[in-house]
């Protein structure tokens, strides 16, 4: 529009790199995301009447800007900003049924048809805020089933912050009751993880498979293997090192969760948990997750609860 010059290739080519993450990230059902990481409330143009979670406008734009493909090739109010700037929409349609490791930042992303999971694992380049390690966060048809408790607010109560960017905000192993990495500060977490090991994602008749470890300063072990099907996930565990107890814990959809024969069964879903030790407690209690800034909601939360090195295996089937 003013004739100015154009960015740097180095711009365009993160740019595109960008836009490529997030509309892999995005669930494209509802224009929902993992609630992963910080989550300061910040909206660029909200020039629409989409809910402040649907993230497909800016995906639309990003990827016809930056990558000249179209994500949503549907009319819908994803268009809308482009319509504003009179940008045309090319023809390329960009597809997000796609399995990727995403291996500089950390996120194995595998999907079946209407569903997607997203694995977190240490690639740390700068400043974790969130200790968030082998955290699953799960979608299937446009449900948010395994889900992260989000950031609720950066000047909250230490108890609040403890809870939210803690090991204890997400769907992974918390081991004898402190942080996967020691806090240094309220936006800072020191010793940070490194991986271990981490396995390629493969497909097989099975599902599409991943699994990555690491140890933490404290000495305990921690292995996720994650498989993927069209009917089911199943994760084992495998874990050691810790002293006293290592706590499993998988936040659920907040709907109506009761015990059945083995298993956690809701009308969404069915949680079978197993293992090769003693469960020491097996319970769902209350927490909390924050969807938008400054607000939270009441979630149910497993809590597994071993006291010896073992394999945990969590098998979670849907009925959505």
């Amino acid at each position: 529009h003013f004739d100015l010059k154009i960015f740097s290739q180095c711009f365009y080519e993160r740019a595109s790199l960008a836009a490529d993450w997030l509309a892999l990230m995005v669930d494209p059902k509802t224009g929902d995301a993992p609630n992963l990481g910080a989550n300061d409330g910040a909206c660029l143009f909200p020039i629409s009447n989409c809910g402040y979670r649907d993230f497909r406008m800016s995906v639309q734009t990003a990827m016809v800007l930056f990558k000249n493909m179209q994500v949503y090739p549907t009319e819908g109010v994803w268009n809308a900003r482009l319509k504003l700037f009179d940008i045309a929409l090319p023809k390329k349609v960009f597809q997000t049924s796609q399995n990727r490791l995403f291996d500089q930042g950390g996120y194995a992303l595998m999907r079946q048809p209407d569903i997607f999971l997203i694995l977190r694992y240490p690639r740390f380049k700068f400043r974790p805020n969130q200790a968030d390690l082998l955290h699953i966060d799960f979608w299937c048809h446009g449900e948010n089933c395994l889900r992260d408790a989000g950031t609720y607010s950066y000047h909250s109560t230490r108890e609040d912050l403890e809870y939210f960017s803690g090991t204890r905000g997400h769907n992974t192993i918390q081991f004898d009751d402190h942080n996967q990495m020691p806090r240094l500060s309220r936006f800072l977490f020191g010793d940070w993880l490194r991986v271990k090991k981490i396995e390629p994602m493969t497909t097989s008749l099975e599902g599409t498979h991943c699994a990555v470890s690491y140890i933490d300063a404290y000495g305990a072990y921690h292995n996720r293997s994650v498989v993927l099907s069209s009917t089911k996930l199943v994760i084992r565990d495998d874990i050691s090192g810790f002293r006293r107890r290592a706590i499993l814990r998988w936040r659920l959809l907040p709907v109506s969760w009761h015990y059945e024969n083995g298993s956690w069964v809701s009308a969404k879903g069915r949680l079978t948990i197993k293992a090769d030790v003693m469960i020491v407690r097996m319970e769902l209690i209350k927490g909390w997750e924050s969807r938008y800034y400054l607000q939270k909601t009441e979630v149910p939360v497993l809590e597994v609860e071993v006291a010896e090195p073992g394999q945990i295996i969590s098998q979670y089937e849907w009925t959505l």
